[in-house]
């Protein structure tokens, strides 16, 4: 999926403070940039990364595994690339393994829960909230 036409999104309001990164290596880091979504990569190319809002929403410069967040392997991680969290203890993640879905990560319980069917989905609910 590509950022539909109609998603217009601005660098002001809520989205002014993020930054596009030049360095890709930083951006998608060990994982290969074909196994990250289009949409995903449309934004961080073309929008950014970093705080949206006032802070209450941090997309990271790039994607992370699991345990460099939660310091430890766990095989209920494997296939979750990081990109972003509420700076309360949840987590956001692109599910690999099922259809680059939207995850959020409790680390409070480590609780996994579907929240979107893919980036550009979250990132509506997100900013509509």
């Amino acid at each position: 999926m590509t950022i539909p036409k109609n998603f217009i999104i601005e660098k002001s309001g809520l989205f002014e403070k993020l930054n596009i990164s030049e360095n890709e290596s930083r951006l998608f880091g060990a994982v290969e940039r074909s196994k990250l979504p289009v949409d995903y990569l449309e934004f961080v190319e073309n929008i950014g990364t970093g705080e949206v809002g006032d802070g209450w929403f941090i997309l990271y410069s790039g994607v992370v595994l699991g345990e460099e967040i939660f310091g430890e392997e766990n095989f209920e991680l494997d296939g979750l690339l990081f990109f972003g969290d509420n700076m309360q203890g949840i987590s956001v993640a692109i599910d690999t393994i099922n259809n680059n879905s939207i995850v959020e990560v409790d680390s409070s319980d480590m609780s996994i829960l579907k929240v979107a069917d893919d980036f550009i989905s979250y990132m509506k609910t997100l900013i509509s909230d």
